[in-house]
């Protein structure tokens, strides 16, 4: 699917790789390959039990620290 980073658009295959992975027996699949955006958030939330964010919050934390940090996780979990 790629490399993690932010990207513009949720790939496809990662509601494929869930459903596999549900069905050959795993009982909580989460995605976070490219997570930077609320619309991503939700996107992924309709199909996985959670969702990933990780180089955007770091990149956040580098560029404007614990405010910015703050800001983009109350924007990505639908709190802003």
């Amino acid at each position: 699917m790629g490399v993690t980073g932010k990207r513009t658009a949720v790939s496809d295959a990662a509601a494929r790789v869930v459903r596999a992975s549900k069905a050959a027996g795993a009982s909580r699949v989460c995605v976070g390959l490219g997570v930077s955006t609320r619309a991503h958030v939700e996107e992924i939330g309709r199909y996985a039990d959670g969702v990933i964010v990780g180089t955007a919050l770091v990149a956040a934390l580098r560029d404007g620290g614990v405010p910015a940090l703050s800001s983009l996780a109350a924007e990505l979990s639908g709190r802003a």
